[in-house]
């Protein structure tokens, strides 16, 4: 268990895939002329492979309580294939990727327990529109040491 605080440069590589689809189109027709010329999508899938880098740092102010949090950033490549009422294209473009995550916790001589949140966020540019694609999760732990 970390009983001091410290801090470590990170480097990940991220696997992510997103459909969405309707059978109408995606975005409202009052504001489509505002989004070029994928404005009729009514699906895309997009397959992304991101290298990520960042830091992540836990602060320890008595040997029993803690507060982590990181950041990762990155970029790489991503298949999309997009279908709309007047177009499909299927092609090779790039991915930007974000990672957040803070934790509040105990670790205690006993048991551990504590709260996570994160936040995954990936961009993905079709040529005429960026869609970014964002989860959040929060977890609530407990644990007993062996």
């Amino acid at each position: 268990r970390q009983e001091r605080s410290g801090g470590s440069w990170l480097v990940g590589v991220a696997a992510n895939e997103t459909l969405i689809s309707d059978e109408s189109e995606i975005i409202p027709s009052a504001i489509q002329p505002s989004f070029g010329g994928h404005q009729n999508l009514t699906e895309g899938r997009f397959q992304a492979l991101t290298f990520k880098g960042g830091y992540g740092y836990t602060y320890c102010p008595g040997k029993k309580v803690f507060l982590s949090g990181a950041l990762m950033a990155g970029t790489g490549m991503q298949q999309m294939k997009v279908k709309g009422t007047d177009f499909s294209e299927s092609r090779v473009a790039n991915a930007a990727k974000a990672d957040i995550l803070l934790s509040l916790g105990y670790n205690g001589d006993d048991f551990f327990s504590g709260f996570l949140a994160s936040a995954d966020s990936t961009k993905y540019d079709t040529g005429e529109l960026d869609i970014e694609a964002t989860s959040w999760m929060i977890r609530l732990y407990f644990g007993f040491r062996l």
